[in-house]
């Protein structure tokens, strides 16, 4: 994330969308791959970031039935997220890999694609982050 100043000056402080052009493979000079093409080159950085993931602790999954994740939901009437250190540590993160905040009728969009249905956004007074919950299409 050293770089992403310099990344976002020269693509004109638009947020990334690209795979193969974002703050990653900018500061990494992918040269036209995508971070996982980049990793999947170099055995070494592939052994760190899967022992980086693997570290994680993981339920036991059974067959799924829903989707839960906790993410941001932009709103759509002019409401803006609390500016605070970890959200913008976390909008780094992900605009790094080209990552974006949705909105909850991007969700439905995402959820879709994937062969889920929206089924609730969770949310709470005073909390910038919401519980999005998808389930498998019938």
């Amino acid at each position: 994330m050293v770089r992403i100043h310099e990344f976002l000056k020269q693509d004109g402080f638009k947020n990334p969308t690209s795979l193969t052009n974002n703050p990653y493979t900018y500061a990494h000079e992918t040269k036209g791959k995508t971070m996982w093409e980049y990793i999947g080159k170099d055995p070494e950085r592939a052994r760190t970031f899967n022992d980086a993931m693997a570290a994680q602790p993981r339920p036991a999954f059974r067959p799924l039935e829903r989707l839960l994740t906790i993410f941001a939901v932009v709103s759509t009437t002019g409401m803006t997220i609390t500016a605070d250190t970890t959200a913008g540590m976390l909008d780094m993160t992900m605009m790094t890999l080209s990552g974006t905040e949705r909105t909850e009728k991007q969700w439905l969009e995402l959820l879709e694609a994937a062969g889920f249905e929206l089924k609730k956004v969770w949310t709470a007074p005073g909390v910038d982050a919401a519980v999005v919950e998808g389930s498998f299409k019938s």
